[in-house]
C-alpha cells in the first residue's frame, strides 16, 4: 500500500472546446457515460413517448443502449420503440424542460454535438439551444436528465462507448490488436504500395495507427499517409499476406463477422470472403497478417483500442485514464519464459487512481496514482506499487503537453514502489 502526504485537490472545470466539433461518422450503437461514469437510461425500461431519460449506474440492459444517427452535422439518439431523445416542454420539472422519448421527425429530435466525439462533448438541442444535462449535478440514480443553459460543466459532459459487436468505431483513430497482444503494423514505418503488413508488439507509433472508414456499407481500414490494408503480397498455401494500398482497390472493403466475445470482432474482406488471419497463430514480431479461409479460431479475433487525442486520455482496456482524464497511463510487461504483452486496465471510482492486471483479472499486479500536488509543490505526483519481479515498463503520459514518465523493472527485481513527487513540472 502507497503512503502518501495528503494534498487538498482542486476541482477544475471541465471544458469542452466547441471549435473541435466532430460527430460520428455513421450510425454506432452503444451507451451514453456521464456524471461518475453513469448511463443515460430510459426510466423502468419504458418505451411509450413521454418516458423519462434519468441518470443510473451501468449495466448490460437495453434500457441503456442507443443508437447515434448522423442527419448531416447533427445527430438523433434512437432509443427503444422507434423513439429518440429529446426535450419535453410539458414536462414538470419546473422551469426545466425534462429529457424524454418522442417521435423521431423534425427538428425536435436533432442535436449538436460539441467537443470531442465519441470522447467528453456536449449535446446542444437544435431548437432551444440548451445542453443535455444532469439535474442538480446529482449523481444519484434516478436524477432526472433535462435541458439547461450550456455551461460546460461535468454535469453536461458525455462520452460514448460503443458496442464492439457489431463491429469497430467508425471514424475514430486506435490500434486493432490480435492474438498475443501484438498489434497490426505496417512494416518498417514505409508508406509505399506494396509495404508488407505484419504484427508486432504495440508500440504507439503511426504505423499502428488505422481507422475504421464507412463506404457503402462496408467498411476500409485506414493507415499510414491515408492507405488501406488490401490483398497483393506473397502467398503461403491459402494464406495471402495484405499490403498497404491504394483504398479504391476492391480488395480494400471489409465487413464485419462474429467472432467469440465482445469486444472481440472478425473482419471479412469484401472481395474475396476470406478472414483477416495471423499465419500461424503467431505471437512473435513481425508474423506475417493477411487473408485465409474463415474459421472462427483466435488468430481471427480482433479488438480495437482507441487512441487519446491531444490533451484529453481516452479509456481502453489497457490505458487508465487519471486525474479528469488529462493523464494516460500504460505498462508494457516480459516474463521469464519471454512472453510479452499489456498490462489491462482497471479503472476505479477515483479519479487519480487506478489498477493493472498481467496474467489475469483476479490476479491484479498493480496501482498507479497521479497526484494534483499544484498547491503543494507546482507539481502533479507519480506513486505505483507492483506486486510482481517481472520485467515492466510504466508509461505515464500528459496529454494536455505530450510529456511522459517512464518508470522500469528489470526482470527478476522485485518492483520497488514509485514516489516520484516531481513527476510532471505542468500545472495547472
Amino acid at each position: 500500500m502507497i503512503r502518501s502526504t495528503t494534498v487538498v485537490l482542486s476541482v477544475a472545470l471541465f471544458c469542452l472546446i466547441a471549435c473541435l466539433v466532430s460527430a460520428p461518422a455513421d450510425a454506432q450503437r452503444g451507451e451514453f457515460r456521464g456524471l461518475d461514469g453513469k448511463c443515460l437510461d430510459v426510466l423502468e425500461a419504458g418505451s411509450d413517448a413521454g418516458t423519462p431519460l434519468v441518470l443510473f449506474e451501468c449495466g448490460p440492459q437495453p434500457n441503456q443502449t442507443f443508437n447515434v444517427e448522423q442527419i448531416g452535422s447533427q445527430i438523433r439518439i434512437h432509443a427503444a420503440g422507434d423513439l429518440c431523445v429529446q426535450p419535453d416542454p410539458t414536462a414538470p420539472i419546473e422551469p426545466l424542460d425534462a429529457v424524454v422519448l418522442g417521435a423521431c421527425d423534425g427538428t425536435a429530435s436533432l442535436w449538436n454535438v460539441s467537443g470531442w466525439f465519441p470522447e467528453y462533448f456536449s449535446l446542444r438541442h437544435v431548437d432551444t439551444g440548451q445542453c443535455m444535462d444532469v439535474l442538480g449535478a446529482s449523481s444519484a440514480d434516478r436524477t432526472p436528465i433535462v435541458v439547461f443553459d450550456c455551461t460546460g460543466a461535468e454535469n453536461q459532459a458525455w462520452r460514448f462507448r460503443y458496442q464492439i459487436v457489431g463491429g469497430p468505431p467508425v471514424g475514430q483513430v486506435g490500434d486493432l490488436v490480435g492474438i498475443g497482444d501484438l498489434c497490426f503494423d505496417v512494416l518498417g514505418s514505409n508508406s509505399a504500395d506494396g509495404t508488407p503488413l505484419v504484427m508486432f508488439g504495440c508500440t504507439g507509433n503511426d504505423n499502428q495507427e488505422w481507422t475504421f472508414v464507412s463506404i457503402d456499407g462496408d467498411l476500409r481500414l485506414t493507415g499510414l499517409d491515408d492507405k488501406c490494408a488490401v490483398p497483393g503480397g506473397p502467398q503461403t498455401g491459402e494464406f495471402e499476406q495484405l499490403v498497404l494500398g491504394d483504398c479504391s482497390e476492391a480488395g480494400a472493403r471489409w465487413n464485419v463477422a462474429e467472432v467469440g466475445e465482445a469486444p472481440f470482432f472478425g473482419l471479412v474482406n469484401a472481395q474475396t470472403g476470406d478472414c483477416l488471419d495471423v499465419l500461424g497463430s503467431g505471437t512473435a514480431d513481425l508474423t506475417p497478417a493477411g487473408l485465409f479461409r474463415c474459421t472462427g479460431n483466435d488468430n481471427q479475433a480482433w479488438r480495437f483500442e482507441p487512441r487519446s487525442v491531444a490533451g484529453r486520455c481516452i479509456p481502453s482496456s489497457t490505458r487508465l485514464c487519471l486525474n479528469e482524464n488529462r493523464f494516460e497511463v500504460e505498462v508494457n510487461w516480459r516474463d521469464f519464459e519471454g512472453n510479452r504483452g499489456q498490462g489491462r486496465a482497471r479503472a476505479l471510482d477515483i479519479d487519480d487512481s487506478g489498477l493493472f492486471w498481467f496474467f489475469g483479472p483476479e490476479n491484479l499486479e498493480m496501482l498507479v496514482k497521479v497526484l494534483d500536488a499544484c498547491s503543494f509543490n507546482d507539481h502533479f505526483w507519480v506513486f505505483a506499487a507492483a506486486s510482481t519481479d517481472v520485467e515492466y515498463t510504466l508509461t505515464v503520459t500528459d496529454t494536455e503537453t505530450g510529456q511522459e514518465k517512464n518508470y522500469f523493472n528489470s526482470l527478476g527485481t522485485r518492483s520497488p514502489a514509485v514516489t516520484d513527487t516531481s513527476a510532471f513540472a505542468t500545472c495547472p
